[in-house]
């Protein structure tokens, strides 16, 4: 039962209006049970108080009570007046109590008892400190500034089902001791009163609570150490755990208080397993919080933890205010199983907080500015915010993959998941802006994502670099790279840091591209490689303006197997020997003494025109300098394995003027390099020059070692020349100075592995070539024709220059003394004329073959001289002519001839007997798939077909048959139409028939 009183009820109360006592008693001093003590006024029959007299204790006077079991009706203790207790059994007040001295003392046996008449109670502003029970029969109060420090029981009801409520009202305070015995009965704190609870006050009675409308700044103070229910009519406002011992929460409604909800030191506090612990005022702890299992603390204000707060793994803390923001401060430690935010609300944290199961951001913000660690994993619907200065957040939980997503990024980010270890994924790209740290057993995969960091990297575990994502260091200050083992490997790095990235430890690997937009990117004397596999080679982007390096790189080329042959190769690097890559190459010999004996490696010499050898493995390998080195698994020339070549030095970097290298006196052609480690443009190469005004041919060539010779490109052919690629450059006659500048800007994107790239350049071709397997290699003669070319030397017309592979065959032409491999012509010529200078190194059946046609479309009749065997061959019906020849023969064999006229001479008219025979008893048909080839031989014959387009293409792999008397389908390859030619070679002769499939 719950008691209002007015303020005309407690004046009445007061006056005594309730109860008429026989007889009216004032002490004058001395023991209760003495008359003497006494003066009264009615009639009394032993001039003692008993339970119908009132008794009055003036000021100054002390009375003690040695004598059991005394009592009166209303007693008042007027100011610096005591009422004593010797160790009595009890002692009762029937009626009201005006304390305004002081009642002191103890009792051994039933205690004091305030009984019988209903709604009286204690006023005052005096002080009960007692020792024994101190019992309310009966509805009561406690009001004005009255203090009771009772260390017995406080016990409500003489029988246990009687629901006697005492109510607590101003600002009187009242400690309790020992345990009650009432149970249902109510100790009710109403406005303005500090009620201190030392042990089992909460656990005896069914409530102690403030009542409905009338929590006005009550305050209720929990001292003991037993288990304390709390909050019947909605809330206290004012909570304070204090002392030594557990206290343990047994709520009947979820909120707790609306002030202050204070735990001091040396206080524990075990939260409600009924409810949510809801505390709508700050949260002071400086004492212990301890959660239970699936309980939440629900706070709506502050967090102040000075002391120490956990909850278990299935428990934790929910933010639910609807201020704008909640803060989390102090200096102790904070263990919780779930962080959830809710609503929209911003939660500032300022302290460690260590989150065992999940944070859970269902909307809000969280924003961390000291240490979190995550042992479990993060739910952002709502936003995470952790780049403050200074926090940081630690990632500890093996089995949850993911980086959490944050707004802006972290500014201190550590995985340390303990015991075995684990993976975090990044989720999104991320941002720390200061130092990232990866702890042993730890691993973080960019999972396909960007890493910006801003402080130092730190890695002691392991790092999975994701195809394409990008290392970005962009710090303020000096940043620094660290790592344990194992090698660690990017696949892009980024630095803008003016103030440089610098490695301190470790081992690394890029393996797509290194970027230097500012700053000093510093190796430290540390292991960096530029790798490079089948599919791609690292590269080092195009460098800023105040970007540098500084360190060696250990810069990597990966060259496919091939049958022994040369390759033209450049250094990436400074200052490094050709030593350098003897200790990959197989097979290096710097012994030069021809012709028997022939180095390795060679320079070339414009002025002299000749191949300068390689002697000795001391040779500078200098920026920009090409070198043609022969490729042999062994020095018994065994074929060429899959080597991957480092070149080991500090990277060359910043514009390159290879002008020093390079001149035009002799033939023209100059053997440089690509002198940075990424591919370049010819086109960017050959503007910076500043093209033929310069000196420089628009033309390049690069060696393909499939031919033994070399593809010629323009810049309009949008060509590029790879890392550690040698190339040929071409400086016109009459120039000076001749000028070549490789710039920084010249640099690709591209990171592939070829060492050459492959295209049809715009010429009609001769290919001169084996005509078996016995003889793989080739040189190929090329022509054109324009409205402002000369028919003498001009611009348009490039020098040959022999192949290192003394194996291939060699074409070219004469102009005015100098051996030519393009020849271009006036096309105002209806007919012109080549005299070709044909020699072959070893003996053998060799073969002419013409493509290009298109790009000598004016002219319809080309024709073939072969002056040795007096024959002519219409290279547009027949683009292909067999013939032997020796190293002795006639060097003038040939004469091509470009005619406008339709009236050619047929083969068949000038072949002679040489092949008649052979075409005579071979039919080539057309069929559905392809062609049918019958052959109706006398004797078996080797013989080689091949099919080639109109650009001299092959469109069909070749098929080796000993032909008889058979028959061989020819296949065509699906979808392709236009012209092609079916040829069939052999030692008898060779036919070649033209088909056009629609």
């Amino acid at each position: 039962m719950k008691i209002k009183y007015t303020l005309a009820v407690l004046a009445a109360l007061l006056m005594g209006t309730y109860k008429i006592s026989a007889a009216v008693f004032t002490a004058v001093g001395g023991d209760w049970n003495t008359s003497a003590t006494w003066t009264h006024t009615g009639v009394d029959a032993d001039n003692i108080p008993d339970g119908d007299d009132n008794v009055t204790i003036g000021s100054g006077i002390n009375i003690t009570v040695s004598t059991a079991s005394q009592q009166c009706f209303n007693l008042t203790i007027n100011s610096t007046a005591t009422l004593n207790f010797s160790s009595v059994d009890q002692f009762t007040v029937k009626g009201h109590i005006v304390l305004d001295g002081n009642i002191t003392g103890s009792f051994t046996g039933t205690g004091f008892i305030k009984s019988t008449n209903p709604n009286t109670g204690i006023a005052g502003s005096g002080t009960m400190s007692i020792t024994g029970n101190l019992r309310f029969n009966i509805n009561e109060f406690i009001q004005s500034t009255v203090v009771i420090n009772n260390t017995g029981a406080l016990i409500i009801g003489d029988d246990g089902t009687r629901g006697y409520t005492v109510g607590i009202y101003g600002n009187a305070t009242f400690t309790d001791g020992a345990d009650g015995t009432a149970v249902g009965a109510s100790l009710v704190c109403y406005t303005g009163c500090v009620l201190t609870v030392q042990n089992g006050l909460m656990n005896t009675f069914g409530n102690v609570n403030s009542s409905a409308g009338y929590c006005a700044d009550n305050h209720i103070i929990f001292d003991g150490s037993d288990s304390y229910n709390v909050g019947n009519c909605g809330a206290f406002e004012n909570v304070t755990f204090s002392g030594s011992g557990t206290k343990t929460l047994s709520l009947t409604t979820p909120t707790v208080a609306l002030k202050s909800f204070i735990i001091q030191s040396g206080a524990t506090v075990v939260g409600s397993s009924a409810y949510n612990t809801a505390v709508r005022c700050d949260f002071q702890n400086s004492g212990t919080y301890l959660g239970v299992s699936n309980k939440f603390l629900s706070l709506y204000k502050n967090f102040i933890n000075n002391g120490t707060v956990t909850t278990l793994l299935n428990g934790g803390i929910s933010f639910l205010g609807t201020a704008p923001t909640q803060t989390l401060t102090g200096t102790g430690a904070t263990t919780v199983g779930y962080l959830r935010c809710y609503s929209s609300n911003h939660v500032i944290s300022s302290i460690p907080v260590t989150v065992l199961a999940q944070l859970n951001m269902y909307a809000g913000d969280f924003n961390n500015q000291s240490i979190l660690t995550l042992k479990g994993s993060a739910v952002t619907t709502g936003t995470l915010t952790a780049n403050t200065v200074g926090n940081t957040v630690i990632l500890t939980c093996a089995g949850c993959g993911a980086v959490p997503r944050t707004s802006s990024g972290y500014y201190n980010l550590t995985l340390a998941i303990p015991g075995s270890g684990g993976t975090r994924n990044l989720v999104a790209n991320t941002v720390v802006a200061h130092n990232l740290a990866i702890n042993p057993n730890n691993t973080l995969n960019s999972n396909n994502f960007d890493l910006t960091i801003g402080g130092n990297w730190v890695k002691n575990g392991a790092f999975t670099a994701s195809p394409g994502h990008v290392i970005t260091f962009n710090g303020t200050t000096a940043q620094t790279i660290s790592s344990g083992i194992p090698t660690t490997t990017f696949t892009n790095i980024t630095v803008s840091n003016i103030a440089g990235v610098t490695f301190t430890s470790g081992s690394y690997i890029i393996t797509e591209a290194l970027t230097i937009n500012n700053g000093t990117f510093n190796t430290g004397g540390r292991p960096f490689t530029l790798a490079s596999s089948a599919t791609k080679t690292a590269r080092i982007a195009p460098i800023g303006i105040s970007g540098f390096i500084n360190g060696n790189f250990t810069i990597e080329r990966y060259i496919t197997a091939r049958d022994t042959t040369y390759a033209d190769f450049a250094s990436p690097v400074q200052s490094s020997t050709i030593l350098d890559w003897d200790n990959e190459l197989p097979a290096i010999s710097y012994i030069s003494h021809p012709p028997g004996t022939i180095a390795s490696a060679n320079t070339y010499n414009e002025i002299t025109d000749a191949y300068v050898p390689v002697t000795s493995s001391g040779t500078a390998l200098t920026p920009g300098q090409g070198f043609e080195v022969f490729l042999s698994g062994s020095f018994t020339y065994s074929p060429f394995p899959v080597t991957t070549m480092n070149t080991i030095g500090n990277p060359n970097q910043g514009d390159q003027d290879l002008t020093g290298l390079i001149s035009n006196t002799a033939q023209g052609w100059n053997l440089v390099g690509n002198p940075f480690a990424s591919n370049i443009s010819w086109a960017s190469v050959y503007a910076a020059s500043g093209s033929a005004s310069s000196g420089l041919y628009d033309y390049i060539e690069m060696y393909d070692y499939t031919i033994g010779d070399w593809h010629g490109y323009t810049s309009s052919d949008a060509i590029e020349i790879g890392s550690s690629q040698g190339f040929w450059v071409y400086g016109l006659p009459g120039h000076v100075p001749v000028q070549l500048i490789i710039p920084e800007s010249s640099k690709t994107a591209t990171s592939n592995s070829s060492l050459k790239s492959l295209k049809v350049p715009p010429y009609f071709k001769l290919s001169i070539s084996g005509a078996d397997k016995s003889i793989p290699y080739s040189h190929t003669f090329k022509v054109t024709a324009s409205g402002d070319a000369s028919n003498g030397l001009d611009n348009g017309d490039m020098p040959f220059r022999a192949s290192p592979n003394l194996a291939t065959p060699a074409m070219y032409s004469m102009l005015e003394g100098k051996k030519i491999n393009i020849n271009s012509f006036n096309s105002s010529n209806d007919i012109y004329s080549i005299q070709l200078k044909t020699k072959v190194n070893v003996a053998g059946n060799y073969k002419i073959e013409a493509s290009g046609f298109d790009f000598l479309n004016e002219y319809t009749c080309i024709q073939l001289e072969d002056k040795v065997l007096n024959k002519t061959i219409d290279l547009t019906n027949q683009n292909t002519y067999a013939f032997s020849m020796a190293p002795a023969d006639n060097t003038d064999r040939f004469i091509v001839t470009f005619s406008k006229s339709n009236s050619c001479k047929s083969l068949a008219a000038t072949n002679g007997d040489i092949g008649s025979n052979f075409s005579n008893d071979i039919e080539i048909l057309p069929t559905e798939q392809g062609n049918l080839i019958n052959f109706n031989l006398s004797e078996t014959t080797n013989s080689l077909i091949s099919v080639i387009n109109v650009l001299g293409q092959t469109i069909v792999n070749p098929i080796a048959v000993d032909a008889n008397n058979q028959s061989v389908n020819l296949a065509l390859p699906e979808g392709f139409t236009g012209m092609y030619f079916v040829r069939i070679e052999s030692t008898k002769g060779t036919v070649t028939k033209k088909f056009v499939r629609k």
